[in-house]
């Protein structure tokens, strides 16, 4: 199921918003020669050069290794390594890591919560939600999704939340509500047309072809995959390609074109091989080896057999499970913390609040009762006066008598 491009798209786009370094657009070997060179001292200036160099770099362990440079850089500076931790956790995601990926987009997400940047911590839930899907956790996959839209929301932001709502409706598919998810590739696709995205009307098209496959509709189905491996093959994809080939094969297979299928999952499967792409290779190895099977070339489905159950486990082993599993725990522990960090900090301006009603309201009783005592004390000094001028009255009367 065609997600994960989705999120790297994302990515793709992050990269170039937050892309201010001064030797924007240089080439590899070019930005690897002046960091060798020691013309650049300044920390900061050498920190955007490494995050050039991790851009532009297409080896899996060099850009790991640019990448752990960056972020040690950048807590010596003190400053948010989002960019080399987004890099990093993409490279063990697309190299099936996904313990590893993990580890960096929650700590991402730990970053973004003390930084107060709900945007940055929106995106973080979406690719921490696209490792559960890749481990098929979808209760986990959802719980991060819901958390990021709720967010995108909240901050009017349609691109991302278009992204977010496209990921629900691949969990909608994953659970076998495969209307549902078709409403909602409808809606989106919709959407990434009037915001004049291509690429990603493309996955929505594709994605709803997967969904009419599991309806038994196998025609509608290889329409809606053919038209976005067309369109996608157009901008030069060859990652969606990959998977949608991969798919459109297992359709195939479903009607009995044999031959054609194994045609499209050889492709499929050396384009995910090409670019490293164990989860595709994984689906790839899958298909061809059913196929094989069918056909009677038992050496051959064996071969690919093999390379399923390697790629499997390599994905789905237990110690990357736990590992997962712990990395969640932690994260949650320290959502928890936070909360009631919050909430202890809510309780404590509550107090002084209230302690400072109290003293005004004290103050304004102790004004109120000297304004009353000095009116009390005010009329009884006029009514003495009353006094004193009925008395003089009275005498001046009598001597006038007199």
């Amino acid at each position: 199921m065609h997600r994960q491009i989705l999120s790297a798209f994302c990515f793709a786009i992050f990269v170039a918003i937050n892309s201010q370094s001064i030797v924007l657009g240089q080439p590899s070997d070019s930005l690897l020669n002046l960091l060798n060179s020691g013309l650049i001292t300044d920390d900061t200036e050498k920190y955007k050069l490494l995050c050039e160099i991790i851009s532009n770099t297409t080896n899996g362990e060099e850009k790991l290794k640019y990448c752990d440079q960056a972020i040690e850089l950048a807590e010596k500076l003190n400053i948010m390594p989002e960019r080399p931790y987004f890099s990093k956790g993409t490279e063990y995601l697309n190299a099936g890591n996904l313990a590893s990926a993990l580890e960096c987009f929650i700590r991402l997400a730990n970053y973004y919560k003390i930084d107060g940047n709900n945007i940055g911590l929106a995106r973080a839930y979406t690719f921490i939600a696209e490792v559960y899907n890749q481990q098929k956790n979808h209760d986990n996959e959802r719980y991060y999704l819901r958390n990021a839209i709720d967010i995108y929301k909240k901050e009017k932001d349609s691109r991302h939340l278009a992204y977010a709502l496209h990921d629900l409706g691949y969990a909608n598919y994953s659970l076998g509500k495969y209307d549902t998810a078709l409403i909602l590739f409808s809606e989106t696709s919709d959407l990434f047309q009037k915001l004049d995205s291509v690429k990603e009307q493309a996955y929505c098209i594709g994605n709803s072809g997967l969904a009419y496959s599991k309806l038994k509709d196998f025609d509608k189905a290889g329409d809606y995959l053919l038209r976005a491996i067309e369109i996608l093959t157009r901008e030069g994809d060859d990652r969606a390609v990959a998977e949608f080939v991969i798919e459109y094969a297992n359709i195939l297979m479903q009607q009995g074109e044999i031959d054609k299928a194994i045609a499209y999952a050889t492709k499929g499967f050396r384009s995910a091989l090409k670019n490293g792409l164990k989860e595709y290779e994984r689906n790839a190895s899958n298909t061809l080896s059913r196929l094989y099977a069918v056909s009677g070339r038992y050496d051959s489905a064996y071969h690919y057999q093999s390379i399923f159950i390697s790629a499997n486990d390599s994905i789905n082993s237990t110690e990357n499970i736990q590992k997962m599993a712990d990395l969640r725990t932690e994260f949650e522990v320290s959502k928890k913390q936070s909360e009631v960090e919050l909430l202890q900090k809510n309780k404590l301006f509550q107090r002084i609040v209230i302690l400072g009603l109290a003293i005004i309201l004290f103050l304004a009783a102790g004004i109120i009762l000297v304004y009353y005592l000095n009116l009390k004390r005010s009329r009884q000094l006029m009514a003495e006066l009353d006094n004193r001028r009925l008395l003089l009255e009275k005498q001046s009367s009598e001597l006038k008598d007199k």
